[in-house]
């Protein structure tokens, strides 16, 4: 049930209005998010981003929160664990080469968090569902023998968000971290984090 008031056409533009402010904070950094410029990249009303989103923060807030369920959207509940993150892996190499934007967003939203509290907070809720996400992910697969009983989860969790934080326009490196965490926790898996 979509909430009172709201239309599918609201969601629309409210998307649109988020994809514009990707586009300006990679176009000009953290400036990016304020509604004159959000409002001409999206083709829209200054009024109408406002509406939405009544201030930069609670913008950024949203693109933080949007670019969180794409990530945690790789990690696919009904897969076994082991499968679970080699597709989490692989996707995170394939959104650091088709989708560096997402990454560099990130990277600016966590310097305005160093002044914005909203902010900063909206990055540390994105940070601790991902980190649970994964804690969850790789407990599952050492209780259930897919993964060596010898793992330290919370160190895996760390080299798993570090890699994934390096990938963005110079993604090649971050890539290849990615593919050797792969190669390291999955072993016998061929083409590891190939983008297949």
């Amino acid at each position: 049930m979509q909430p009172l008031g709201v239309t599918d056409l609201d969601r629309v533009d409210r998307e649109a209005v988020l994809l514009a402010a990707i586009d300006c904070v990679v176009r000009i950094g953290d400036h990016g998010l304020l509604a004159t410029h959000v409002a001409a990249e999206a083709g829209t009303e200054i009024e109408r981003v406002r509406g939405f989103f009544p201030t930069a923060s609670a913008l950024a807030e949203a693109v933080v929160d949007r670019i969180t369920d794409e990530i945690l959207g790789t990690l696919n509940e009904a897969l076994s664990p082991d499968d679970r993150l080699r597709l989490h892996l692989r996707s995170l190499a394939r959104m650091g080469r088709e989708r560096p934007a997402l990454f560099l967003v990130l990277a600016e939203l966590e310097l305005r968090g160093c002044r914005d509290g909203l902010v900063r907070a909206a990055l540390a809720r994105s940070t601790r569902a991902w980190r649970d996400r994964l804690d969850a992910l790789v407990r599952e697969g050492v209780t259930r023998g897919v993964f060596s009983a010898s793992l330290d989860v919370e160190a895996v969790v760390d080299l798993i968000t570090a890699a994934a934080a390096g990938t963005g326009p110079r993604s090649d490196p971050s890539s290849r971290r990615l593919a050797q965490l792969e190669r390291l926790l999955l072993p016998g898996t061929p083409g590891a984090c190939t983008g297949s």
